[in-house]
């Protein structure tokens, strides 16, 4: 009601715009044609716009979407339940607004960050049942899972999908070895992986496609198994360089995966993050959450525990203190209609 009301406001500042400027030229210009068309012109394009204000929102933001995702992540690796932030009595209202679940509206990868979401703020619950089965729309014959049912497959709808079926119990419905085939033809001579539609940097795609593979039980033939580990350990020097933090923590989560985080790679590793804690004080967490995720990660795959075992400084545990009360902060904003949320209920089964 409130965007009714502001873009019919909106509107007729425009229209009163457009009248104004009508009677200034109409003194000066007295010929009526002219004045007319440059009239009714204002008049539509206040038309217009108000329009488009009033079209409806089909999606959480989806850089908001991502926000919730991030900050819970964060807020649960720096030792801290997610609930114990407050933001459980305000995530439910902002996620319910979530449209529901049917093709061209949600994209695996919203499935599976919602639930994860929904996961850290109660993990009693688990995956509702109703998660999984769309999930398994999502799969293709030819192999791979699409973004959203009918669509193309691509290795990170696949990674997601695979992950988010094994959380609530299921199983693909096609063979294992068909997904690991078309893992397999995703493949590039230099090592590295590539989804044959998206536009994905190929770091990620490698890590998707290890991960998924993993995740099917299977192994990686031995000559594209060194030859992937090769790519990622040269890509991951090379962002250790650009100080790029969200390709480190992919690089190394690959090299786990294909057991090929060797001791000097790793310690190089450990150099680099202890460098970031300075910055991890300064950081502004909201908008920058993922990157804290990356860093807290990374720590704890290349110093093989908890990361807060290595990063005890006052300054970290008072990041954890922020993150949370800037979330708060961030997360009333959405219940109360800050940002553009869709106005379709989810069905009760998968509604957080």
């Amino acid at each position: 009601m409130l965007s009714v009301v502001m873009a019919a406001a909106f509107s007729a500042g425009l229209i009163g715009c457009g009248l104004a400027v009508w009677l200034a030229f109409k003194m000066l210009w007295p010929r009526p044609e002219p004045l007319l068309v440059l009239g009714a012109g204002l008049g539509l394009v206040g038309v217009g716009l108000a329009a488009i204000a009033l079209m409806p929102r089909r999606h959480i933001v989806p850089h908001k979407r991502q926000l919730l995702f991030d900050v819970a992540r964060a807020i649960s690796m720096l030792g801290r339940q997610p609930s114990d932030s407050g933001i459980d009595a305000r995530l439910p209202s902002a996620v319910s607004l979530h449209v529901g679940w049917h093709s061209g509206t949600l994209t695996v990868e919203d499935v599976y960050q919602l639930m994860t979401v929904r996961e850290l703020l109660t993990p009693e619950e688990g995956w509702p049942p109703a998660a999984g089965r769309w999930l398994l729309e999502c799969e293709n014959e030819a192999g791979g899972f699409g973004i959203w049912p009918g669509s193309s497959s691509r290795l990170s709808a696949t990674n997601y999908a695979l992950a988010g079926i094994r959380k609530c119990g299921l199983e693909p419905k096609n063979a294992k070895a068909r997904h690991v085939a078309w893992i397999g033809g995703c493949y590039c001579n230099d090592g590295c992986f590539a989804s044959p539609y998206g536009a994905r940097p190929r770091w990620e795609d490698t890590l998707f496609a290890v991960a998924s593979t993993d995740l099917l039980g299977e192994v990686l033939p031995l000559e594209m198994r060194e030859r992937c580990r090769q790519w990622t350990v040269s890509k991951l020097y090379e962002a250790l360089k650009n100080n790029h933090a969200e390709c480190v923590c992919a690089c190394l989560k690959t090299l786990r995966l294909l057991d090929g985080l060797d001791e000097s790679t790793r310690k190089s590793v450990q150099g680099w993050l202890r460098s970031r804690v300075p910055e991890l004080g300064r950081v502004r967490p909201v908008g920058r959450a993922g990157w804290v995720c990356s860093i807290l990660e990374s720590a704890s795959l290349a110093f093989d525990a908890p990361a807060l075992e290595y990063f005890s400084l006052q300054s970290i545990r008072e990041l954890g203190a922020t993150i949370a009360n800037v979330l708060v902060s961030e997360v009333s904003s959405i219940a109360r209609g800050k940002y553009k949320l869709s106005d379709t209920p989810v069905p009760s089964d998968i509604s957080i």
